[in-house]
Parts: C-alpha cells; sequence; structure tokens
C-alpha cells in the first residue's frame, strides 16, 4: 500500500484498477462500519459495557463522509467537464435507487417490530418530505422542517443532497478560487448566525456546507500539485475554526448547553471541531508516512464497495432482533444481522448499481470534451 493518502498523479501503483483512492476507500469502508457497530453497541447491547463508549462519535464519522464526498466529486467531476444534465444523471442514481429502496426496508421491518401497519416513525407528509430530501434529526437540531422517515441515518443523505446541487453552480462560476472558497465561508458563516437567531433547516444545511466544501479544496490541491499540505489548506482551516468559534457562542448563552453532547447547540460546534482535528491530524499523518495506516484504517477497504447501502441498510433490521427467538439467542441473532447486512449490502450496491448504471448510461447526454473518466474516483466517500 502506498505511503499517500492522496498520491501522486501517476502513480498507478497506489491506486485500484478501477482508479480509487485506496486510502480514501479505507477511510469510507471504516466510516460505515464504525456508525453500524455505533448503532448496534446502543440499541442491541443498549450501550452497557465500556467497550461501548468507543463508538459514540457517530457525529464525526458522518462528518468524515461529508469530507469524503467533497474530494470525490471535486475529484471526479471538476469545473467545466460536466453537463448538468450528466452531473445530475450520475448524482440521482447514486443517491436516489438505494434510498427509494431502504425506505421501503425501513417501513416494512418497523411495521413488523410494531405489529401494525402504522410504525412509530410513519406519516405520509414526513415520506414526502423525505423523497424530496427535506428531512433532518429532529433530536438533533430544532427548526426541522421534516423528520427522517422511520430510519435516523437518513438526515444525512438531505445534506449530501443539497451539497450537491450546490457545487455545480458554484464550481460553474467563472470566478478564482479562492473568491470561492471566501463566498462558501460567508454563507455558512451567515447561516450559522442567522440559525442562532432563528433555528431553520436550510440555514442548517448552509452552515454545514464549509465542512463538505473542504473535501473539495483537498481535491483541488492533490490534482494540481500531487500532494495535500498545511501550506495550502491553512486557510480553509482557519475559516474552519472561525465557524466552529461561532458556534462556540450558543455554548454560553443556552442554559443547560452541554447536557446533550449529541444535540444542539453541542452537534454542530462537534462537527466543526471534529473535521478541523480530523483534517489536522490526517495532514500531519501524511507527512509521517501514514505510519501504521494498513493495518488500521487499511483493514476496513473491504467495505468500501458496500458502504453506501451498510449506511442505509443496517438500522433496520436492529429493531427485529428483539423478535421472540433471536432474542433468547443474542449471539445468533447478532451473527444473521451481520451476514444479512453484509449480503443485503452486496446485492444491492454492487449488482444493482451496477445494472442501474448501465441501464441509465444513456441518460447521461454529452459529457464536455475533456471531461475526467468516470472512473476516476467517482464512487469513493459516497454514503
Amino acid at each position: 500500500m502506498g505511503r499517500s493518502l492522496f498520491p501522486r498523479a501517476g502513480s498507478a501503483s497506489l491506486q485500484h484498477a478501477s482508479g480509487r483512492l485506496e486510502k480514501l476507500e479505507s477511510l469510507r469502508g471504516f466510516a460505515a462500519a464504525y456508525v453500524m457497530v455505533g448503532h448496534v453497541a446502543s440499541m442491541y447491547f443498549h450501550g452497557e459495557g465500556r467497550w461501548t463508549l468507543i463508538f459514540r462519535l457517530a457525529v464525526e464519522a458522518v462528518m468524515l463522509f461529508f469530507l469524503l464526498s467533497g474530494f470525490v466529486i471535486r475529484y471526479s467531476s471538476p469545473p467545466g467537464t460536466h453537463t448538468f444534465r450528466a452531473y445530475f444523471v450520475k448524482r440521482f442514481r447514486r443517491i436516489y435507487p438505494l434510498y427509494l429502496i431502504a425506505l421501503a426496508v425501513s417501513y416494512g421491518c418497523a411495521a413488523l417490530a410494531d405489529g401494525r401497519w402504522r410504525p412509530d416513525g410513519f406519516g405520509w407528509g414526513r415520506l414526502l418530505g423525505n423523497l424530496f430530501m427535506l428531512q433532518d434529526a429532529e433530536v438533533t437540531n430544532p427548526g426541522v422542517w421534516v423528520a427522517a422517515f422511520i430510519n435516523p441515518v437518513f438526515w444525512s443523505l438531505s445534506y449530501e443532497w443539497w451539497f450537491y446541487m450546490m457545487y455545480y453552480p458554484l464550481g460553474e462560476w467563472k470566478a478564482r478560487e479562492e473568491t470561492k472558497n471566501w463566498v462558501v465561508f460567508g454563507v455558512s458563516a451567515a447561516a450559522t448566525i442567522a440559525f442562532q437567531i432563528e433555528p431553520n433547516w436550510p440555514c442548517m444545511v448552509l452552515a454545514m456546507l464549509a465542512i463538505w466544501w473542504s473535501g473539495g479544496q483537498l481535491a483541488a490541491e492533490y490534482m494540481e500539485s500531487g500532494d495535500v499540505t498545511f501550506g495550502r489548506q491553512w486557510k480553509q482551516l482557519g475559516r474552519l475554526l472561525v465557524i466552529a468559534g461561532l458556534w462556540s457562542i450558543p455554548q454560553w448563552t443556552t442554559e443547560g448547553a452541554r447536557a446533550n453532547l449529541g444535540a444542539y447547540p453541542m452537534w454542530p460546534l462537534r462537527c466543526y471541531v471534529g473535521v478541523v482535528v480530523m483534517l489536522t491530524v490526517g495532514i500531519a499523518w501524511k507527512r509521517a508516512g501514514f505510519v501504521g495506516f494498513r493495518w488500521t484504517f487499511g483493514l476496513f477497504t473491504i467495505f468500501a464497495p458496500i458502504s453506501y447501502a451498510v449506511y442505509v441498510f443496517h438500522f433496520p433490521p436492529l429493531d427485529l432482533l428483539e423478535e421472540p427467538g433471536l432474542s433468547r439467542w443474542p449471539a445468533a441473532g447478532l451473527a444473521v444481522f451481520v451476514v444479512g447486512t453484509m449480503a443485503w449490502s452486496y446485492l444491492m450496491e454492487v449488482r444493482l448499481q451496477r445494472w442501474i448504471n448501465g441501464k441509465t448510461k444513456g441518460w447521461l447526454g454529452r459529457v464536455r470534451e475533456g471531461a475526467l473518466g468516470s472512473s476516476r474516483g467517482q464512487e469513493v466517500g459516497r454514503r
């Protein structure tokens, strides 16, 4: 395995044959596995045991997903290489088919577990809002328009979708890269302040945009120089710290602000602080040659091809593990859950997604001359 998270251009030995970047693949697989094990620890083992404490950083794992996603979108769809039609179709077919199936699976599992056709979390208005990617986690933030439909992991997909939609016009805007960076910073900073005045879902999405955009800035430097350095990233890190500082304000103005580390106002502060830490450690670790990466995060590369499916499908079956029979044999129930989730995720993300991509290839229309090959990192960093 190579010694750099972002291998230099032309170093084919550091990439998969498909063009995927190995270490980004490993991180993607790790994040998906971490979120899944975290839910198993909290729901199946009820958070009992000290070992469950290390799986309470799911928020930071999702922020890692955002960084990886921002990187790969910039890497696979750099400005000026795709028509909007081609870009939209690629993003739509990557997110929506498995998401629609996950909505149905989530409903089915919840209905079976509750023994009624309207399980907790069901509502036609909620379903419609989720179909249009307007959902968020109501237990995390105030001002939520629509709660996630039964499956709580769906909250992040709405953020992801609107980051995709905002990237295209920003990328096509004929302005200097640093100008775009400051515009994104200004939008996220203003949205942060606006949310604290009047909590609302659109402002929270805009406030998180700077995190996703930071992943794209890593890709921009790598594509230009084959490297990622503090020398080029210090401004972006500084901008993230400023927004983190803005999110620290309600920690002192809101009563009981630190009572729940997983809810507002601690939640957005955790997001930004976590991202700054991850970026700083990641770049520093790279300078040190990524000592130990192969035997830590590198072990999770196996999960990368099914990471999005694992993310959206792992939660619904957990309700069924309490059913008579499985609850009396916890080890057997857990084994069925793991094997079933992995097998189903493979069928969905590898087999079905490949079929969908082939059937919709003609929908892409014309890709602009000079566009990168579709395999160039295209599937890295998805959820």
